[in-house]
This record gives C-alpha cells, structure tokens and sequence, in this order.
C-alpha cells in the first residue's frame, strides 16, 4: 500500500528518477518538494561490498572520510542526522541519513526535509535501490563488454601483427637463402671459367712445345678479366655489409677521368663476353671530377655485367659518357643501354632495393639482388643519383648522374643518402 504521505507529485517525481538523463533533475526537484536542497542515493556494490553513489548522482565527493563515517553510522542505526560536505553547495551542509535493510541510504541535504515525507520516501528506497542495482549491473556488464571487445580487438591486432612479423621473418630468411644460393652460384661461375681456362692452357702447352702467344695472351685476358668481376662481387658484398649495418664506406676522391674509367671497365667486360658488342661513346675528350675511382667502376662494371647477363642473346650494349650543364652546376652523366628482357613496370620501383630483384628472372637468371643496392649507394654517397628506364622487350637505359666538383673540392655526400 502506497504511504498516504507521499502525493502523487511525489510519486512522479520518485519515477523521474528512473530516466538517467533526467535524474539529477529529478532528484532535485524531489528533495526541494520535500523540503530539502538536495538528495543522493547510495547503493552497495555487490562486488567491493562498499557503498557507492548510484549511477546518475555525483560520484566524487570531497571529504571522503566524512562520507564514509557518515554512510556506516546510517547503516548500523538506520537513521542519522549530520554535518557533510557537499560539493554543489561550497560547504558543509545538514545530511539527513535514512538506511534500509539491503544496504541502500537516501541521504536528504540541507534545507528542512518534511519528516512525513521523508519517511515515506524512506519506505520506496528499497524499489529504488533495486532499480539502481539493476542499472548498475548493466552499466558494469556493459563496460566489461566493452573492456572484453576491445581486449580481443588488441588480441586480434597483436595476433595480425605477430603474423605479419613471423611472414616478415620468413621472407627474409628465404631471401638470405636465395641470396646464399645466388651468391654461391655466382661465385662458382667465375672460379669454373678461370679454371676452364687454365686447363686449356695446360694441355695446349702439354701437348705442343711452342706455345700460342695470341691464344695464351687471349685466355689470360679472360682470366683476368673475369678475376676483376669476381673481386668486384665480392667487394659489393662486403660493402653492403657495411651499409646494414649503418656504416658507409670511406670514399677516397681522386682526380679522376669518368670517360678513360668507362673505357677500361667495358673492355674489361669485352673479354668477358662473345656474345655482346660493348661500346663507349662519349661527346667530351675526358671528363675529369674528383671521385672514388676503385668504387665506381665497380658501380660501371655492376651495370654492364647486369646488360651482359640480361641480353642472353648478346647484342649491343652502349655506354654513353656526356657532361651537363644545370643551375650553374656541371654533371657528369653515364648511361648503359642494352638491348636484353628488360624490367616489369611493377619492379622499377623496387631494383634498386636490397636483395630485390625482378620476378620474371627469379630462378631463371642467377642473381644476388645487391649489385644495384650498392651501385645506388655509392653514387648517392659521391653527392649523384641513379635512375632506370626500362620495358619488357626493348632493354634497359640505367644512367647515373656525378657532380664535378671544382678542383680541391670534395663532391657532395648527403648523409640520407647512405641510410635506407
């Protein structure tokens, strides 16, 4: 039976409680129509067995020892009167504690509550406190939901980052791998052709007391020739050690003459090779800068041993050597053209990463996809760049840009340019 002192604005100001959204406004006007400044409901927490300001209500109060002195004396005598801090108000105001028997307090602040009412409003508490428990319960089963979406979304994004890590790591173990493969491989060819030609000459001169001059000089050319790749490819590997592991090489400038440097390496490669015609042009008498000879032809001689191996039908290979004039500085620019399969458009962007190398001559044409890697580093380190232009069918145009420094001066080394 409802208690004939609760009217029925009473009761619907007791059931604006009820809406969250309203409930400080309906509590507010509660207390005032009963005679008080304000009210708050407490409710315990079934799983820290402490009282707790219900959902809605202010939930940080200040002098929390005074709350709590205050909350255990309504409990243990289910009625108490005294001085609390209140925020809303500024100060310490008048609280009025009434407890039932399932823990809950209503606590009436300041003014002069009705003590008919306020009694009767007591007898309601417990429905209320239900409520509140209820709405608690959902609140905390909400944010544990919460908690637990988001616990498996970080699962989820570690799982996906661990497998992207482990398929990281398999890549690059199989790229070690095939790099192994590669390097063996093209380490052994080199060693086979010298040994090949060194057999040829035993058993030519086991087999005849005079010996061929023209023939000798011929196969030593080509012994020689094929020993200077292979101290090159060894020499690149060495080096992009180095650059892994974050330290570039010390260049050495020397006045040096680009177009006498192209000539030398190409015939180099021309002993080398039957199957290809390897060409110089250059427009100048001799271009002269101040750069790391040693290193750059082994950045020559990595193009055109990559324009002999990628014509396996031979051919013409062109290297140009021209000097450019741009924004009151001079360049020297060298450019290889083949005339071999060419590159995807899809693997230009990446030739010149580290242990890349195009998928349509993967287990085709041996390689170690660290002979460009370590031609771009060097040329960025000499302060000049590097740049490929290339299609299936029609060959590959790689042209590499040199500053020429003025005499005594050092050329440019961008410190970017030796980490990757």
């Amino acid at each position: 039976m409802t208690n004939p002192a609760l009217d029925a604005q009473s009761l619907s100001l007791v059931a604006g409680l009820a809406n969250p959204a309203r409930r400080r406004d309906a509590a507010s006007a509660l207390a005032t129509h009963i005679g008080a400044d304000d009210l708050i409901v407490f409710v315990r927490d079934p799983e820290i067995g402490a009282l707790l300001a219900a959902p809605g209500f202010q939930q940080t109060l200040p002098g929390g020892r005074a709350w709590r002195d205050f909350l255990t004396t309504c409990t243990n005598t289910r009625h108490h009167t005294a001085e609390v801090p209140w925020p809303e108000m500024g100060t310490v105001v008048r609280g009025l504690g009434l407890a039932v028997d399932d823990g809950a307090v209503l606590v009436l602040l300041g003014g002069s509550p009705h003590p008919a009412e306020a009694e009767a409003l007591g007898l309601l508490l417990p429905l209320v406190a239900a409520a509140f428990r209820d709405e608690r319960t959902a609140l905390s089963a909400a944010a544990q939901a919460t908690v637990a979406r988001q616990a498996a979304a970080q699962a989820r994004e570690l799982a996906e980052r661990l497998d992207s890590a482990r398929r990281e790591l398999q890549r690059e173990l199989q790229t070690r791998e095939d790099f192994l493969a590669s390097a063996s491989h093209d380490l052994k060819n080199p060693l086979t052709s010298i040994r090949g030609g060194a057999q040829l000459l035993r058993r030519h001169v086991e087999r005849s007391d005079e010996v061929d001059r023209a023939r000798l000089t011929r196969v030593l050319s080509q012994i020689e020739a094929i020993t200077a790749q292979l101290a090159s490819q060894i020499d690149e590997m060495l080096e992009m050690t180095r650059y892994r592991m974050g330290r570039p090489v010390d260049l050495e400038p020397r006045t040096t003459d680009l177009l006498e440097l192209a000539r030398r390496v190409a015939d180099q490669h021309q002993q080398a090779t039957e199957q290809h015609v390897i060409r110089v042009d250059g427009d100048h008498g001799s271009i002269v800068g101040r750069w790391d000879a040693p290193r750059l032809e082994r950045v020559v001689g990595n193009l055109l041993n990559n324009a002999v191996k990628y014509s396996p039908e031979g051919g013409a290979i062109v290297v140009t050597v021209a000097r450019e004039r741009e924004d009151a500085a001079e360049w020297a620019v060298l450019t290889v053209r083949d005339q071999g399969i060419g590159i995807p458009k899809d693997d230009l962007p990446h030739i010149f990463d580290r242990f890349q190398r195009s998928r349509t001559v993967v287990g085709r044409i041996a390689g170690t996809g660290i002979g460009l890697a370590a031609a771009k580093q060097l040329v960025e380190q000499h302060g000049g760049s590097i740049a490929v232009d290339s299609a299936p069918g029609r060959g590959s145009s790689f042209t590499i840009r040199l500053p020429i420094a003025a005499d005594g001066a050092e050329p440019a080394r961008p410190s970017e340019a030796i980490h990757q």
